[in-house]
């Protein structure tokens, strides 16, 4: 097999624009990973404002009276007028503004 200096070159010249390329590709690559992480942490910051403003809205409503706290809707309630809307009646499981309040109660013990 004789191997001429102008095929020596030629093999090296397409080994370096394969490595190139793959080098230009695996950037693109590390570029559209590294912005689909960041999408997903603004994702989920944007969630847990949203919670915290859920926990303090619902208790805001709660201290104003316009929702029912924690007791207001048992039996004992004679009248069906001092009955106030749950959290069910929102349209809200109570377990959802629990983990809000837990957020919204963290991020004010440990602020960014």
């Amino acid at each position: 097999m004789n191997s001429t200096p102008a095929t020596v070159l030629s093999f090296a010249y397409t080994a370096a624009k394969l490595q190139a390329r793959l080098a230009k590709a695996k950037k693109a690559h590390d570029e559209l990973i590294c912005a689909a992480y960041r999408a997903q942490g603004d994702a989920l910051n944007i969630e847990a404002r949203a919670k915290r403003r859920l926990a303090d809205e619902y208790d805001a409503a709660q201290a104003r009276g316009e929702v029912a706290r924690l007791g207001d809707n048992l039996p004992r309630v004679t009248t069906r007028n001092a009955s106030r809307p749950t959290a069910a009646d929102v349209g809200i499981s109570r377990q959802e503004f629990h983990e809000a309040r837990q957020i919204r109660d963290a991020e004010k013990r440990h602020p960014c």
